[in-house]
């Protein structure tokens, strides 16, 4: 995705995400959290996050056919209540 993104020019808010999620390594301090442990932090159930993410209101980036990470910052906000 990655590649992709670089080579066609395309950059935009998903792709940057990409590159976040790229950069996401168990070294470091990891910047993205799961479906599961974001629904888990907000008190919700994973197929409330899911239809939010959906609908919209909560930004995920897909990193395979079954798998979504939330960015930290995107966990952040939704406890903030800014949703």
């Amino acid at each position: 995705m990655i590649h992709f993104a670089i080579h066609r020019n395309n950059v935009n808010e998903e792709n940057l995400m990409a590159i976040y999620i790229d950069n996401d390594h168990p070294e470091n301090e990891c910047l993205t959290v799961s479906v599961t442990d974001a629904a888990q932090i907000w008190g919700f159930s994973p197929q409330t996050v899911y239809n939010a993410i959906k609908s919209g209101a909560i930004k995920a980036i897909r990193i395979s056919e079954k798998r979504m990470r939330i960015s930290k910052k995107e966990v952040e906000r939704v406890l903030k209540g800014d949703i």
